[in-house]
């Protein structure tokens, strides 16, 4: 009887290694939809949150009391002048002095910025400003105070940055991820002067706020030390939390509430380098005006040059100049400084968003390299284009205050993902 053997055969080498390099181009794609899935999907997340901190902003803006309302409680026909009431008043009474900003608050109708230290500074000028770092207990590191007008400071009002954190600090479960901030300008409305087109500022004017949502640094570390007090132990945990770091909580960082927090545990959800406006990445402080403080929002300026489709205007701007196309911006920096042009290189990377002088919002698409050849300026692309009843980039410009120039747009050091504009009427 014969028996036949049935040989199967093996792969061989040359099969192995061509399933392996399908294989690992199977897992390269895989990986690379990973790669572009998150990001992704971390921007979707934060244009919802973003969405959810501009109607918390709102509300809280909107809705304190000593902010929108000026009346006395105890003499109800006397408003003090506080809040937005006490900027729209803080207008001159001489017709000369109107336009002048030590006279006048937000005269030309510009932004007008916070500064980390009105010591120095015109009170007119300081609208409002940040308490940087918590020297004591009832400070918060980057509280907004909208300085009274008067100089009295019972009447200044004070947005905690406990207010401005979204999710609100010691939320069961989670921990703040977004910090807004706002500035402010008023809308003038009184008579126009014809030989500049400028409206002049009047007590019965609008004032129209920007809310800017940003998420808090990534590279923020603190320190997970025991609770000193039992009952906040059984409320929040055994251990600190972000939320202590991030409102200075002095009675459990230093155990008591009057003792001052060393400036190695100070936090700040948004940190940069005051040099050179620098984000931080980590809130890290290390001492105002040293190492880090708490980023606040910025001017960039706008090359005079060149002038948009259909723009029919003679003089600076004008006849002659190289036609831009509305999509796209001459950017240039605010000073002469590094600092000036760190920022501008900050606020030209893509996505990254900023405001004009009348409201409007761009969003950085990418620079055209041609054009800013031409124009020897940073010729940005933009998304919405820029509005029609805008003739030339030099509208973007102050007339006769050379020092706004730099303030013709604004934004912030780290991008942000929210951008919210309304106004007011006290």
């Amino acid at each position: 009887m014969q028996v036949t053997k049935h040989v199967r055969s093996a792969f061989t080498l040359i099969e192995v290694l061509i399933a392996v390099l399908v294989l690992s181009l199977g897992v390269l794609g895989l990986a690379a939809v990973f790669s572009v899935g998150i990001p992704q999907q971390r921007i979707a997340s934060d244009q919802i949150q973003g969405l959810n901190a501009l109607a918390s902003a709102r509300a809280v803006l909107l809705g304190n009391e000593r902010l929108n309302n000026p009346t006395n409680p105890s003499f109800p026909d006397f408003r003090q002048l506080r809040g937005w009431y006490g900027l729209q008043q803080r207008v001159a009474d001489d017709p000369a002095e109107l336009f002048e900003i030590n006279k006048t608050w937000s005269p030309m109708g510009e932004w007008m910025l916070p500064l980390p230290d009105p010591g120095d500074s015109d009170i007119d000028e300081v609208w409002i400003s940040h308490d940087l770092v918590a020297e004591d207990a009832d400070k918060d590191v980057g509280e907004v105070v909208i300085v009274s007008p008067e100089l009295v400071q019972s009447l200044d009002v004070r947005i905690g940055l406990e207010q401005r954190l979204v999710p609100a600090p010691y939320t069961r479960g989670t921990e703040p991820q977004y910090v807004w901030d706002f500035i402010a300008r008023r809308v003038p409305s009184g008579q126009i002067d014809l030989s500049t087109g400028i409206a002049a500022p009047t007590k019965q004017d609008e004032i129209e706020v920007v809310v800017f949502v940003r998420r808090i640094d990534p590279g923020i570390r603190v320190q997970l030390t025991r609770r000193t007090d039992e009952d906040s132990r059984l409320q929040f945990g055994p251990r600190l939390r972000l939320s202590d770091y991030l409102t200075m909580n002095a009675q459990e960082i230093t155990g008591g509430p009057t003792d001052p927090i060393n400036e190695v545990l100070r936090i700040v959800p948004v940190s940069m380098d005051p040099d050179s406006s620098q984000p931080r990445n980590d809130g890290r402080t290390l001492g105002a005006g040293t190492n880090g403080e708490y980023a606040m929002p910025f001017g960039i300026g706008v090359a005079a040059a060149g002038q948009y489709p259909g723009a029919r205007r003679g003089g600076p701007g004008g006849g002659g100049s190289i036609e831009i196309p509305r999509d796209r911006l001459p950017l240039e920096p605010g000073g002469a400084t590094p600092e000036d042009e760190n920022r501008l290189r900050l606020a030209t990377q893509v996505g990254h968003r900023i405001l004009d002088r009348f409201g409007n919002i761009y969003e950085i698409r990418g620079i055209d390299e041609e054009l800013s050849e031409q124009l020897n300026a940073t010729v940005v692309r933009i998304d919405p284009p820029v509005p029609s009843h805008i003739l030339a980039p030099i509208d973007f410009r102050y007339l006769n205050r050379a020092d706004l120039d730099s303030k013709a747009f604004i934004t912030t050091p780290q991008r942000p993902i929210a951008i919210d504009v309304f106004r007011v009427n006290p």
